[in-house]
Parts: C-alpha cells; sequence; structure tokens
C-alpha cells in the first residue's frame, strides 16, 4: 500500500457528486444508482458519539424516505395533451427508493382507474356485441399499457396488464351469457308466438266449419302446429321437455274438440228451427255421449254454455242498438211535426204520418194525438200544471237508474196529445229537456236537479204510498220551477255564464241564493193549512166554504191509480 493513499473502508460507497443529473422515475428500475448515506458506526469506532449520530442519522433517514413517499404518491398526472407526467423532486439515496415505489403504486391505481372508465364505457358500446367488446377492449389494453410501461417501467404495465385482462375476461363472459339469454328468450317467445297464432288460425277455421281440419289447409297448419311443438324439443336454446309438449298437445286436442262442439251449437243458434232450447239439449246430450273422454264432455259443454251466453248478449246488444236508433228516429220525426204545427202554415199531414216509414207505432200514435190537440180546449191549468210537475221531476229530478226516470219527451208528448197538459206547460217541458242536452246546460240542470231534489220536500207534501196528494203542493212546486226559470233568464239576459248562475243562485250564502227561507216560503203553504187540505181531501173533515173536495181512494184503488185519478180533476 502506498505511504501517501488514505485508508478507505470498503463498506463505504462514496456519494454521487451534486453535479451529476437526478435521474427520472422511469430510469429507477433494477440497478438503480444510489447513494447511501454513511453511518458512523461503519467507521470502526466504538465511542459514545459515534452511537449517538449512527441513531440520529437513522432517524433523518426514516423522515426524509416518508416524506418522499408522500412526494411519490401526487407526482403522476397528465398534461394538457394528455400525456404521462411525473413531478420528479431531487431526492436521493433510500428515501429515493421510497419516492419510486410510491410513483409506482400511484402510477398503477391511476391506470387501472383510467382502464375501469373505459371499460364501462366499450360496455354499454357493445352490449349486443360481446366479440366487438373484446376487440375494443384488446386494442385499448395495448395502447394503455404500452403507455404506462414507457412511463414507469415494466413492472407497472405487466401489473396493469394482468388487472385488464381479468375486467376484461369477467365482462366478456358476462356479455356472452347475457346475449345467449336474450337469444334464448327471443326464441322461446317467437316459437309461443308462432304456436298461438297457429292455434287462432285452426280456432277461426273451426268455428265456421267442423271439418275444417280434414282440408288442405287445415291439415297444413295442424302440421305446422305439431312441428313447431316439436322444435322447441328439439332446440338447445329450449330444450323443452317431450313431456311438457305431449301435455301442449293433449291440452290443444281437447280445445280442437270443444271447438268442433261449439261449432256445432252456433250453427244450431243461428237456425231458424233451432234456438237456445235446442242448443241447450245438445249440451244436455254432449255430458252423457259414452265416446268422449270426461274432461273432454266438461270442456265441450263449458264451452258451449259460453256460446249461448254470448249470442243472447249479442242479441241484447243488437236489440239496444236497434232500440236506440229507433228513439233517434221516433224523436227526429216528432220534432219535424211540432214545429211544422207551431209554424203558420202546416204542411204534414195525418196520411203523412200516418205512412212515414221507419216511425214506430206509439210515435206515429203520439203525433196522431197531438195534430188531434192542436186548436182543442186546453186543459185546466191546476191539473196541466200538476202534471207538469210531475214530468218536470221524473225528467230532471229522479237519479239514472230510478224505473221512473224519464229519457225522452215521449211521456211529456204523450200527455199533451191525451189532453193532460197545455201547450204552454208542454213547450216548457221541451225547453228544459233541450237545454240539458246542451253543454252548456247539462251542468246547470245539474245542479238545478239537485237543488229542487233538496227544497221541494219542503214544498209538496205529497205522499202517494200513503194516498195523500198535496194538490196545492204540486201547484206551488210548479210555480217555484217556473220562480226559478225566471231568475235564470234574468242572468241569461245579463250576459252571465253558467258557472255564474250556478255559484251566484243555487251556492248557500250568496246574496241571492234561491234557497233562503224568505224565499222558499213565498212558494210553502203553512202546515195547519197543508193539514187542513189533506183532511178535506180525504174526506176527514168538513171542506173550507167554496173550497172542492177530493173524494177519498175507491175499493182496491193503489196509491198511483188515486194519484193519477186526482191529477185529472178527481172523475171516475
Amino acid at each position: 500500500m502506498p505511504i501517501n493513499e488514505p485508508v478507505v473502508d470498503p463498506n463505504i460507497r462514496i456519494p454521487r457528486a451534486p453535479s451529476l443529473e437526478v435521474p427520472r422515475v422511469a430510469q429507477l428500475r433494477a440497478f438503480t444508482p444510489q447513494v447511501i448515506t454513511p453511518h458512523l458506526t461503519d467507521i470502526r469506532a466504538t465511542s459514545d458519539i459515534a452511537r449517538t449520530m449512527r441513531e440520529a442519522s437513522e432517524t433523518g433517514n426514516e423522515v426524509a424516505k416518508e416524506y418522499a413517499k408522500q412526494a411519490g404518491y401526487t407526482a403522476v398526472m397528465r398534461d394538457a395533451d394528455g400525456n404521462l407526467v411525473v413531478n420528479q423532486a431531487p431526492i436521493v439515496g433510500d428515501a429515493a427508493i421510497a419516492f419510486h415505489e410510491a410513483v409506482k403504486y400511484t402510477a398503477l391505481s391511476q391506470g387501472e382507474s383510467e382502464a375501469k372508465q373505459k371499460d364501462l364505457v366499450l360496455s354499454k358500446q357493445f352490449l349486443d356485441n360481446p366479440q366487438g367488446y373484446l376487440d375494443a377492449a384488446n386494442a385499448f389494453r395495448k395502447e394503455h399499457v404500452q403507455q404506462y410501461t414507457q412511463a414507469f417501467g415494466g413492472d407497472v404495465g405487466a401489473a396493469l396488464g394482468r388487472s385488464i385482462d381479468t375486467a376484461t375476461t369477467n365482462n366478456f363472459r358476462f356479455l356472452v351469457l347475457q346475449q345467449q339469454g336474450q337469444i334464448k328468450r327471443n326464441f322461446d317467445q317467437s316459437t309461443r308466438a308462432r304456436i298461438d297464432s297457429l292455434d287462432q288460425d285452426i280456432f277461426s277455421g273451426l268455428e265456421s266449419d267442423p271439418k275444417f281440419l280434414d282440408t288442405s289447409q287445415g291439415k297444413t297448419l295442424l302440421q305446422q302446429r305439431i312441428g313447431a311443438t316439436q322444435l322447441r324439443v328439439n332446440s338447445p336454446l329450449t330444450a323443452e321437455a317431450p313431456e311438457v309438449a305431449a301435455l301442449d298437445l293433449k291440452q290443444f286436442d281437447l280445445k280442437v274438440g270443444a271447438a268442433k262442439f261449439t261449432s256445432g251449437i252456433k250453427t244450431i243458434l243461428n237456425n231458424p228451427d233451432g234456438g237456445i232450447g235446442a242448443a241447450q239439449q245438445a249440451i244436455d246430450s254432449t255430458l252423457n255421449d259414452p265416446k268422449l273422454t270426461p274432461l273432454q264432455r266438461q270442456i265441450n259443454a263449458a264451452e258451449g254454455s259460453k256460446a249461448i251466453k254470448d249470442y243472447q248478449l249479442n242479441l241484447e246488444r243488437q236489440l239496444n242498438l236497434s232500440n236506440k236508433a229507433q228513439k233517434i228516429r221516433d224523436e227526429n220525426f216528432e220534432d219535424t211535426v211540432i214545429k211544422d204545427s207551431a209554424s203558420g202554415n202546416p204542411t204534414i199531414t195525418e196520411n203523412q204520418i200516418k205512412t212515414q216509414p221507419g216511425i214506430s207505432p206509439e210515435s206515429r200514435m203520439r203525433m196522431l194525438a197531438w195534430q188531434k190537440r192542436d186548436g182543442m180546449p186546453e186543459p185546466m191549468a191546476r191539473v196541466s200544471q200538476a202534471n207538469a210537475t210531475d214530468l218536470f221531476r221524473r225528467m230532471f229530478i229522479l237519479e239514472e237508474g230510478d224505473p221512473g226516470k224519464l229519457t225522452s219527451m215521449s211521456a211529456a208528448r204523450a200527455a199533451y196529445g191525451n189532453g193532460q197538459l197545455t201547450r204552454q206547460d208542454e213547450d216548457w217541458l221541451e225547453k228544459r229537456f233541450i237545454e240539458a242536452r246542451s253543454p252548456e246546460g247539462s251542468k246547470l240542470t245539474s245542479v238545478r236537479a239537485e237543488f229542487s231534489k233538496a227544497v221541494e220536500p219542503s214544498i209538496d207534501k205529497s205522499n202517494p204510498m200513503m194516498g195523500k196528494i198535496d194538490q196545492d203542493g204540486k201547484l206551488q212546486s210548479y210555480a217555484f220551477q217556473r220562480y226559478i226559470d225566471d231568475r235564470i233568464d234574468e242572468y241569461r239576459k245579463a250576459g252571465k255564464s253558467p258557472e255564474t248562475i250556478i255559484h251566484e243562485l243555487f251556492t248557500p250564502g250568496q246574496p241571492n241564493y234561491l234557497g233562503k227561507d224568505e224565499v222558499v216560503d213565498k212558494f210553502r203553504i203553512p202546515l195547519s193549512q197543508s193539514i187542513n187540505n189533506l183532511s178535506r181531501n180525504l174526506g176527514l173533515g168538513p171542506a173550507a166554504p167554496g173550497a172542492r173536495t177530493a173524494p177519498a181512494r175507491q175499493p182496491g184503488e193503489s196509491p198511483a191509480d188515486y194519484l193519477k185519478r186526482m191529477q185529472q180533476g178527481g172523475q171516475q
């Protein structure tokens, strides 16, 4: 050993000169140059000072490593162009190693996060195309891993690639299973729809011809039906159990038998020599047919009964439509006759009424009586007003569904023709009826009906079920309804809307409310006078001087007949 050369311990590494370039993170791989801070204890010394300095050095080194890790966790980012960038600090020694490890950890986390986001986008984009998803995912993996490998080393790229492969494999498997499930569902639905369509065609043919399956078209449809059922058994997409297909065909065969039987029942129903009675006999016979299985008998009877019920409902429906059409024709005809009779020079003759086609006999009789009534003496006002009040109640106050409810002007027109109404009272009912059917007047009529239903019992104290006829009450009710008409006409002349009329005349609490006691009292007969009048009319007490005495109910006479006789003036 030369005398002038210093002795150098082999365990001491000479630190890198400060002027050397700081290595990039991407360069810190295996065999990365490092500078290790020398420990005083490595220099063969045993003094306490050396030990203290060693402990201080170790503590400082740990602190430096921790700070380096924290710096590494936030050092990875992308610039404005999307390139990976590392904010590198001039760190050496053990701290440089800690910094480099933290950078790799952060880079791997960021790479996996970006890959997951891309995977979500590709999953939605290729939801029904698993292979398209796989191709796009592999292309992204190649570029993504290459980018991170160049920036952070092969170990980061390899770990990132494994993570992407795992996610891609799982998602690809999920998309494949989802696609296969959808294909299976589509096949199941399409074959079921095909079977249902064939059944409809077959049963439709049997409805018109019980021997439809013996025709070439019926045979073709039957073979297609059997083939569609067998396809569900043979296809791996459904792999339906043969027992399920056999049960389906068995049920189909039962329905075919019932369809043939129902076709015969419909033929009997539509035959003039048949009808419902003959159809029911056929159903009773099938229940005892030994050629049929018990289940087939029950199904035939059930479907046959349903056919009879549908036939009856159809007859009722046709009858209702016919009645409605007849009612419309009658009303239009009667409106024409009434308008013509009110003109100065009527042109419709009695013979035209008798010979007008499409008109019901009832309508003809009403209009013939109408023409004869014109120019004849009017009934007593008291009788007409009582009848008009009763007709008004039945037309506008009774609720729908009540057997006494009138839905047309037929009864009022018949009453006029029979001399029970004056022309003025019949016109009043006509106007109210037309108003009730108009869009503007329907709501007003409804509100007025509810109002009258609540108020009139305190005016008219008649009780037909007990044979009590309050003729004064009916007249007062008539006067009250005409009073309401006058108030409504005043509002209409003033340009008020139906809503305003309802609010001001029929809403409690309003100044002009027609239900106030001071208004209704004008039409009420005092209770004592009403009782006295009832007693006189029923023959229970002496009549007042000059008053007419109504006869009592005759033996066996119903309250309704008694009321009708009283309305006609009490004559036999």
